[in-house]
């Protein structure tokens, strides 16, 4: 009885380190992107107009998010929209109160969008999820939208 306990113990570790497999495919039709994920309902995750106005392309954008999706904890995935310097960017974070930097930014706000973060990041997001804002009204710094984009990943297609 012992040794079945002790087994069943070990395999748990085992269990949990073992990632969930998620592969992205980019789609560029005219001037706007799609990224889906392939499964098999080819779920779109992300649908961006004006990529004419954004410096990043299509399949750079699908790749950088590929890349975060394949690191640990993707429930953790966040969108959040952040300034660097003054333009506004989209940024992969995996905490609402972390802040863009040149390495997380996935992508860069068409001009005409930098003066509603909240709906651009919203008007992106091609799954189900919650817009939410950083911080407190009528703190210093402005509060930031954010989408707890992992979490919409993961939850079983409908």
């Amino acid at each position: 009885m012992l040794s079945l306990v002790t087994v069943g113990m070990s395999l748990l570790p085992l269990k949990a380190l073992t990632a969930e497999e998620i592969q992205l495919k980019s789609i560029e039709q005219q001037d706007n992107c799609m990224v889906i994920k392939e499964d098999t309902n080819q779920t779109p995750l992300l649908n961006i107009p004006n990529m004419g106005q954004i410096s990043q392309s299509c399949s750079q954008i699908a790749n950088r998010l590929q890349a975060e999706i394949n690191k640990n904890n993707l429930e953790d995935l966040i969108l959040i929209a952040d300034t660097i310097g003054r333009r506004w960017k989209i940024c992969m974070v995996r905490n609402a109160n972390s802040r863009c930097k040149n390495s997380n930014v996935l992508l860069d706000f068409p001009p005409e969008a930098e003066s509603n973060p909240q709906q651009f990041l919203s008007s992106i997001l091609d799954i189900e999820t919650v817009i939410e804002l950083n911080g407190f009204e009528g703190q210093q710094t402005p509060r930031k939208p954010y989408s707890k984009f992992g979490k919409a990943i993961k939850r079983p297609n409908r």
